[in-house]
């Protein structure tokens, strides 16, 4: 009866992941950036020479192997993001199994999370970060049992995870780093353990040098270190993208809303708690490990505290709710009584049913809504993809458009790669049209661009429908300087004033 449980309990969740992301349509513009930029690796280009982008790529090249065997479709992308999606559910239940939670309690703690991310499961760097962080608290668990050479490898371990995750994102990678690096210190008891201290440290040191050594001499093998240091450390100073948190608090997932009240009180009393704890020379491990990496990863709220950031953010903070409860209560290892145990069960095998239950009648229902593209019918590289009528017929008519014309087309818009990918086109800089991905002149390197090209520039016609990281300053500048051509789909197109002297000429 126990293996029937676990087996309907596992598939289930399997079958919610797989549908949720398997049945997504064509609308999340940080999942088509990433599936454009693992597609644009598989073809042989390379990061900031080729490719603009203001991450670090390590998701790309990971995404871009299976798009390179099985083909550049976002369907195998998305398979991946399944697989993410499994891995980090199963982390997230080893690290719970770890800290002394039982399993029924685990079950419901993993359903939690689940029903907090489950929308924004994809390839997404933020989510793989995440992912990372995971393994390093499970290893932090364990690391703090172990002894002699099993510690060694624990360490480097910990290093090289820290170094993947700045690889995956600079900001919240390093921010992840600094705290596993200089972690054991809050371990130290006398004078005598500081020496064993700085070995550690020096062991996660190297570990974090290991995947970032062989970035650097990646770029500079490839001629793209300038580039790199253009985009991703000068140009971050452009990054104007910003979402207050407050907008969490009236956010449309109701779980995301409230867990932005309770996950900031949690962080402090348990902040505090483990502060006390050390001055009292009483430091709880356990408690310590996960309140130091909640932090870290909250810290991926900022500044954009939407649902997509704040969901990822606080999946540690869970764990650590959690944990909390076990300490102050002492009731969720305490051996509960048979009927106790049996409601536990009963609660989360009917929860996972109702999740699954759910999940079908969400994508069913909203299935009739976007339009039916078949295996038949279908844009390249979105095969199996949802794709709504409107956007379908707008990506035909300007793909249509695009190639009819001599000049160079660009969309000055952020939805330009869901345009370009279909044609196997890729324009740096135009592909993925967000403030703080220009480089070191932001926006003005753009313009600059544009000034400097004889091509078709398309604008989105009604100021509306504009995605809220659209550059405001490349768009003005259009409006002011450059002549109306003729519209197109849901677009304007301009171009360059033509001089009188040209015209004499």
């Amino acid at each position: 009866m126990k293996k029937y449980e676990n087996f309907v309990y596992t598939v289930c969740l399997v079958i919610v992941v797989t549908i949720t992301v398997v049945m997504k349509p064509l609308s999340n513009l940080d999942e088509v950036w990433n599936f454009n930029i693992a597609r644009c690796i598989s073809n042989g280009l390379v990061p900031y020479k080729d490719i603009s982008m203001v991450s670090t790529p390590l998701l790309g090249f990971i995404v871009a192997i299976p798009l390179k065997i099985f083909g550049q479709e976002m369907f195998f992308s998305r398979i991946c993001a399944i697989i993410f999606g499994l891995i980090c559910l199963f982390l997230l239940f080893k690290i719970l199994k770890n800290i002394g939670i039982k399993k029924e309690i685990s079950n419901l703690t993993v359903i939690l999370a689940l029903i907090v991310i489950v929308n924004y499961i994809a390839v997404d760097y933020n989510f793989f970060a995440l992912i990372l962080v995971l393994q390093i608290i499970l290893i932090e668990i364990k690391a703090v049992k172990l002894e002699g050479w099993k510690l060694f490898l624990a360490d480097v371990a910990i290093g090289v995870l820290a170094g993947f995750t700045i690889c995956t994102k600079q900001s919240i990678g390093l921010i992840i780093s600094i705290i596993s690096i200089f972690n054991p210190v809050f371990f130290i008891r006398h004078r005598e353990q500081i020496k064993e201290c700085i070995k550690v440290i020096a062991k996660r040191i190297i570990g974090v040098c290991i995947p970032i050594l062989t970035f650097v001499i990646y770029l500079c093998a490839n001629g793209a270190f300038y580039g790199f240091f253009d985009y991703s450390v000068k140009g971050v100073k452009t990054f104007a993208n910003a979402l207050p948190y407050s907008s969490l608090l009236n956010a449309n997932n109701v779980a995301c809303s409230i867990l932005a009240v309770i996950v900031p009180i949690i962080l402090v009393i348990c902040a505090i708690v483990c502060i006390v704890a050390k001055i009292r020379k009483k430091e709880k491990s356990t408690l310590y490990i996960l309140t130091v990496y909640s932090i870290g990863m909250f810290t991926i709220v900022f500044p954009i505290s939407d649902n997509v950031h704040f969901a990822f953010a606080v999946i540690p903070s869970i764990i650590l709710a959690v944990y909390g409860l076990k300490l102050v209560f002492g009731i969720i290892t305490k051996k509960e009584e048979g009927h106790f145990k049996r409601t536990l069960t009963f609660i989360n095998v009917i929860s996972v049913l109702i999740i699954l239950v759910g999940t079908l009648l969400v994508e069913v229902s909203s299935n009739e809504n976007l339009g039916k593209i078949s295996k038949y019918d279908y844009q390249k590289h979105f095969k199996y993809i949802e794709i709504s009528e409107g956007t379908n017929k707008s990506i035909t008519t300007i793909n249509d458009y695009t190639k009819s014309k001599e000049k160079n087309v660009y969309i000055l818009d952020v939805t330009s790669a869901c345009y370009m990918i279909p044609m196997d086109r890729y324009n740096k800089n135009y592909d993925m049209l967000c403030v703080g991905n220009f480089g070191s002149r932001g926006e003005e390197s753009i313009i600059e661009q544009i000034k400097n090209e004889d091509a078709l520039y398309l604008i989105l016609r009604d100021e509306k429908y504009l995605n809220w990281q659209n550059p405001s300053k490349v768009r003005a500048y259009v409006l002011e300087n450059m002549e109306f051509v003729e519209s197109i789909s849901i677009f304007d197109v301009y171009q360059n004033k033509v001089l009188e002297e040209d015209v004499q000429k």
